[in-house]
């Protein structure tokens, strides 16, 4: 009888992962006149970004070098607009990505600009499996709510084009290294900036903790209201992300 219930808790949990299933959607922007604090549309991207080979990508960033400027900024879309602290609406879990950018002042402030994030390849899998194989994928133009950027020197710059780059081998886990973890393992990584708090929330369902834009939402507004030497790089509202600098 134990053995029978044992069974049925476990198809009823792999039955409603797989009728909750995240969407990792990757949407651009919706720059309509409709109320942009609503909740999402929980219709999946029909037109999703472009998979990104970084190694190719960085080859842009080429010749990194001092008299440039260089940026990092980390961005945090929650899925309800309206309610930072809600983590899951329909397929819509939001998204961590990161946007690293060259400034050129030589040619009239000329910009480099790769936009990105971390994904499972098969998304329904990453729910039912632990590790599950990974991509990165272009966010170019998506609504973001929160976020924090840094300028780096050339020298960090470089480090962090091969953190991203040695990170995106890694297989996704949902509940250890998702596209949040991706994020502030690479932002943390910086030398001579203090770093950000890890944060992982309570999903939905019966998915346990895992880190979430909405945890790093949190975080960003703690640190923007209560510590002066973070404020000023820290932006909360609605904003969109550049498109990514393309051969």
């Amino acid at each position: 009888m134990n053995a029978f219930l044992l069974s049925k808790q476990v198809l009823t949990k792999n039955f409603l992962l797989l009728i909750c299933s995240i969407h990792y959607s990757i949407t651009p922007a919706n720059n309509s006149s409709l109320d942009r604090n609503a909740v999402r549309s929980e219709t999946p991207a029909l037109n999703p970004g472009t998979d990104l080979n970084l190694a190719e990508r960085f080859q842009l960033f080429t010749p990194v070098n001092m008299n440039a400027e260089y940026r990092i900024t980390i961005c945090a879309d929650v899925p309800d607009n309206g309610n930072p602290e809600r983590v899951h609406v329909g397929q819509q879990p939001g998204h961590v990505f990161l946007i690293l950018e060259k400034t050129e002042p030589v040619r009239s402030g000329q910009s480099t600009v790769q936009v990105f994030g971390f994904y499972p390849v098969r998304q329904h899998s990453s729910l039912i499996a632990g590790n599950v194989r990974a991509k990165i994928m272009d966010n170019s133009k998506r609504e973001y709510n929160a976020a924090v950027s840094k300028k780096v020197s050339y020298r960090q710059f470089q480090l962090l084009l091969q953190k991203a780059e040695q990170l995106s081998g890694r297989e996704y886990n949902l509940h250890r290294f998702n596209c949040y973890d991706y994020v502030l393992d690479i932002f943390n990584s910086i030398s001579d900036i203090e770093k950000l708090p890890v944060t992982h929330v309570k999903l939905p369902y019966f998915l346990g903790r895992a880190g979430s834009p909405c945890g790093l939402y949190r975080d960003l507004k703690r640190l923007q209201q209560n510590d002066p030497q973070w404020t000023p790089y820290i932006q909360l509202g609605i904003f969109t992300a550049p498109e990514s600098t393309r051969y």
